[in-house]
């Protein structure tokens, strides 16, 4: 939804409602972090790693927002992961469409997981 401005850009009719609704589209760990909203929490003990969904990353290059709000909650649990902005071989469909590929992706990203020691992997 954030990309019709760019998608509809030279459509006319739709041009500027696309920009003004993409406007207003927001992951909700963007909203939190705009907003600056803190939220009332325990503090987490266990180590937290942070995978970044390829659609909030890339599609709407969302990447210190989760990281902050996370930090709110564990501090110095949190334990950022080695390529965590690679991709996980899910995209949607593909890890059934091109198995084998998806496999070779998802392979190198529980690694990187695993050399965390992370309790819990926390995704947008």
């Amino acid at each position: 939804m954030k990309e019709y401005t760019d998608l509809l850009k030279d459509d006319n009719e739709y041009a500027i409602k696309a920009e003004k609704f993409s406007s207003k589209i927001k992951d909700i760990t963007e909203f939190f972090f705009e907003k600056n909203i803190k939220l009332k929490y325990k503090d987490l003990k266990e180590n937290i790693t942070y995978h970044d969904a390829c659609h909030l990353v890339h599609g709407q290059e969302i990447y210190d927002q989760p990281r902050e709000l996370l930090k709110n909650f564990c501090k110095s649990n949190f334990i950022e992961m080695n390529y965590s902005t690679f991709c996980c071989g899910s995209a949607g469909i593909y890890n059934i469409l091109r198995q084998k590929d998806s496999q070779v992706f998802l392979d190198k990203k529980m690694q990187n997981i695993a050399q965390t020691n992370a309790d819990i992997v926390v995704t947008g």
